[in-house]
């Protein structure tokens, strides 16, 4: 190729890609995609120029000095190095519209064609530069552009097995775009090896990105969120009906302030989860202060959003997008300020009269029901009096720890001469003892522990992983200590102790709860004979 023909192309380059990107500048976007196109349109401008100056040496326009070639040689590696990345990162941007890739995929080979840049400052291993400042190949530059092949391969190979299994239309066509462009520096690359004096990074990297370009400008999908993106004030109540009629096919301002003043939270979202439409409520369910100040996409929803099973719904939302349908779930949002919102989420995905699918999702406010069903649930499971498990809920719980393996220790304690307090001292005075010995309980055993008074004077302990007689007495005995420390006004000088019955559970022996409740009660019966905080330990040995 002469010289001129190598300048002119180069100057080509350099003309195109300053043309995109102030074109890309001018939309000011948010998104994602766009920026990373912006970045892909910078590196390849850097890289044109770069070329360009080859070009122009090679003619005889300057003789540059052996110090400038070997500048320019090393921003030349960069830039195909650097740009290699670019468009990795943009690829896997634009077909899965992610935020996070695999940074070590990403930067691993880019690293290593940096050390191998690096170690050519004494090694020569990749180019030399004579005195009469003419580049000489390295025996280790082949590598380098192997490492820089690699991203393309890569884009290459993941939009291919994307295209075969993807069944949606729009999406197919991304993934050939990809496949295409990922094929041209590639192919160029190939042609450089025969060719070294042609522009081929440069011919290469432009019609990739004009190939972009193009499907951008052309698509109806994409230009659609292109004209989404340019909205100033895309959140702002004087644009909503212009944004909605956009997205929703023309529906009147009507229907549009209806759902703009729905106490339900609204949102719309397009199949590439860019939030398209959200009213006010919906933003304050999430934390922000209203619709104007919503800053995201649909994956803010699924990241805040604290829901039992996540993985699995989100799998399900994507099976949506592809086959349509609807599917609902409970889930709750915790904002900066620690209030927990609870809300009844249904999500339909229909398709509008221009042949898009887009998502509708309906969030119902269920805080307050949410309250009052655990309301409801303590007070199912708790005793009036003393407000700890009641007969029915802890042994429930017990019974539970019991089938899932948790052995322990099943006790039951008796207040001794209960009957005497409430007839000398009142049932007031009564109820009061009956209360101090159920937080002597709570002082005595962990968290874990399931205490439960079993009805009248009565209690009982379930206390999970102790599994010897020794550790029994440990904790019945701590249990006595704090007994012992009672002090209620209303009886004077009496002192309160109880009796208590104690056996070992085992989930492996086979037997249930009420067998064990059976030898405890057997174990109490022995105790209350000597009364005075003592404790009989049940042995099975002991059975009649």
């Amino acid at each position: 190729m002469s010289d001129s023909l190598y300048i002119v192309i180069c100057l080509i380059g350099v003309f195109i890609s300053t043309i995109l990107l102030f074109r890309e500048k001018a939309f000011n976007s948010a998104d994602i995609r766009l920026k990373s196109f912006f970045t892909l349109l910078l590196g390849t401008f850097a890289f044109c120029i770069n070329d360009t100056f080859w070009g122009l040496a090679s003619a005889g326009f300057f003789k540059p000095t052996q110090l400038y070639v070997i500048i320019f040689s090393y921003l030349f590696h960069f830039c195909a190095s650097s740009f290699s990345l670019i468009w990795f990162r943009y690829t896997i941007l634009y077909i899965s519209s992610k935020k996070n890739t695999n940074m070590l995929l990403l930067l691993v080979p880019f690293f290593i064609q940096l050390i191998l840049i690096f170690m050519n400052f004494w090694y020569k291993n990749i180019f030399t530069v004579d005195s009469n400042g003419f580049y000489l190949v390295g025996p280790h530059r082949r590598y380098l552009f192997f490492l820089q092949f690699f991203y393309f391969f890569c884009a290459f190979i993941r939009a291919s097995y994307l295209f075969i299994i993807e069944k949606d239309g729009y999406k197919r066509k991304r993934f050939m775009v990809v496949i295409v462009s990922s094929m041209v520096p590639l192919v160029m690359g190939v042609v450089l090896l025969f060719f070294p004096f042609v522009p081929c990074y440069t011919i290469g990297y432009m019609c990739s990105v004009l190939i972009i370009y193009v499907f951008n400008s052309t698509s109806d999908h994409a230009r659609q969120l292109l004209q989404l993106n340019q909205e100033a004030n895309l959140k702002k109540i004087s644009d909503y009906e212009t944004q909605l009629s956009e997205v929703l096919a023309g529906q009147n301002a009507v229907y549009f302030e209806m759902l703009k003043r729905q106490t339900n939270g609204i949102v719309a979202i397009d199949m590439d989860d860019s939030v398209v439409f959200i009213n006010d409520a919906a933003a304050r369910m999430f934390g922000f202060e209203d619709a104007k100040h919503f800053d995201g996409n649909a994956l803010t929803f699924y990241e805040q959003a604290e829901t039992e099973g996540k993985s699995r719904i989100l799998e399900e939302i994507k099976r949506l997008k592809g086959s349509g349908g609807s599917t609902s779930f409970e889930t709750s949002v915790t904002h900066a300020d620690g209030k927990k919102i609870y809300m009844l989420a249904d999500i339909q995905i229909v398709t509008l009269q221009n042949g898009e699918k887009i998502g509708i999702s309906n969030y119902t406010d269920i805080t307050s029901y949410k309250k009052l069903e655990k309301e409801l649930v303590y007070l199912s499971e708790t005793d009036d009096l003393t407000k700890i498990n009641n007969r029915r809920s802890g042994e429930q719980k017990a019974e539970l720890l019991l089938l899932n393996g948790k052995d322990g220790m099943f006790c039951i304690i008796d207040v001794d001469k209960f009957k005497i307090i409430n007839d000398k001292y009142g049932h007031s005075a009564g109820d009061k003892v009956l209360i101090a010995i159920a937080e002597c309980m709570k002082t005595a055993f962990r968290d874990r522990d399931i205490i439960m008074r079993l009805g009248g004077d009565e209690f009982s302990v379930y206390a999970v992983g102790v599994k010897t007689e020794e550790v029994v007495n440990a904790c019945v005995n701590r249990f006595f200590t704090e007994i012992s420390r009672i002090n209620i006004p209303e009886i004077g000088d009496h002192k309160v102790s109880v009796s208590a019955g104690a056996v070992l559970c085992s989930s492996k022996s086979g037997m249930m709860l009420s067998d064990y409740y059976k030898a405890a009660d057997f174990a109490l019966y022995k105790s209350k004979k000597t009364p005075g905080n003592r404790l009989e330990f049940y042995k099975f040995e002991e059975l009649d």
